[in-house]
């Protein structure tokens, strides 16, 4: 069984270049364009060994959602490794970053084009570490925070 990856990504052509490379190293991946979207997703079809998340979804003014999703992930399914994609990321704040929401690494965009290699080859780490967690068993925890409502795949 191939180990499963959510990808929160509201642009297309974003969205495109990652499943593509996902799916080429044989990851089984599902989309979704929110917050809202990833919490349906998780909750429903839980496990999942690793979340990828843009940091700045559309769908939030505030433009937190990615945030707020690793913050959650952290606590409810703390056995999936999360990872965070940003247009914004810089050297400065990359570790800072990811000490405080918990991310196994945080990406700029540029990676995904320019290092395709290196970026699959944190992914495969991702897994890894997941799976020795035992995300295959569950991993829920009984701490709650939820969104509520929505549904997958382009759903905001």
């Amino acid at each position: 069984m191939p180990d499963r990856i959510l990808l929160v990504e509201d642009d297309p052509d974003w969205q495109e270049i990652i499943v593509e490379d996902l799916t080429g190293r044989g990851y089984d991946v599902t989309t979704v364009v929110s917050l809202r979207g990833a919490l349906t997703m998780l909750e429903a079809n839980p496990p999942y060994e690793v979340v990828i998340t843009d940091i700045a979804l559309s769908s939030s003014t505030a433009n937190r959602d990615g945030v707020e999703l690793l913050e959650i992930v952290h606590r409810r399914w703390p056995m999936t490794t999360a990872i965070a994609v940003s247009g914004r990321a810089s050297k400065g704040n990359v570790e800072r970053f990811k000490e405080r929401y918990h991310a196994l690494d945080y990406l700029d965009r540029s990676v995904l084009v320019h290092e395709p290699d290196n970026f699959l080859a944190l992914v495969d780490r991702a897994a890894g570490l997941s799976r020795r967690a035992g995300t295959r068993g569950g991993g829920v925890s009984d701490e709650s925070a939820s969104v509520g409502g929505g549904g997958p795949q382009g759903v905001a």
